[in-house]
This record gives structure tokens, sequence and C-alpha cells, in this order.
């Protein structure tokens, strides 16, 4: 398996876990606490470093789940709505 097919292959197994309703929720989850619509700034540079790192991980799952602009903003206002629902069909 070349690296090309162990990427893809990688791919595929987040869109299984993604795009799942629990999926959903974990990564709804994972935006909020990664920061991923706020800023990573502290005064700490240990701290900002930490909160990028974590926002980063954020950014690599929605980059491999290939979710584009629209539907991003469509779950993201769904959840702003019901923010104790985190049922993000």
């Amino acid at each position: 398996m070349d690296n090309t097919e162990k990427y893809l292959e990688n791919v595929r197994r987040y869109k299984a876990v993604f795009e799942t309703e629990k999926g959903k929720e974990v990564l709804w989850d994972l935006m909020k606490a990664g920061g991923y619509t706020s800023s990573t700034f502290n005064e700490n540079p240990y701290i900002a470093a930490h909160n990028e790192g974590a926002r980063t991980m954020v950014i690599r799952i929605i980059n491999l789940l290939e979710m584009d602009e629209s539907k991003l903003k469509t779950m993201m206002s769904e959840q702003r709505k019901n923010p104790y629902d985190y049922n993000i069909a």
C-alpha cells in the first residue's frame, strides 16, 4: 500500500466515525473545546501554543472530512439555535 492509498484509507476511517450522529456530536464538542471559532491568543506563550495545537487538531479533522464552508456554517448555525442540543444531523 503506497502513501496515497494509506492517506485515502485514513480519510475513509475518519468519515466512518465522524459522519455518524454520535461522531457529529463529538466533532461539535471538539470544535468548541478546541477553540475552532475563537482566538487561541494568550499572554502566556505556552498556553497559546497549547490552544493553537488543540485548534489545529480540529482543523485537521475537518480537512480530512472534506467539510466545505457551507456545511460548517449550517452545523454551527444549528448549534447556536440549540446550544444544549448535541444532535447535529
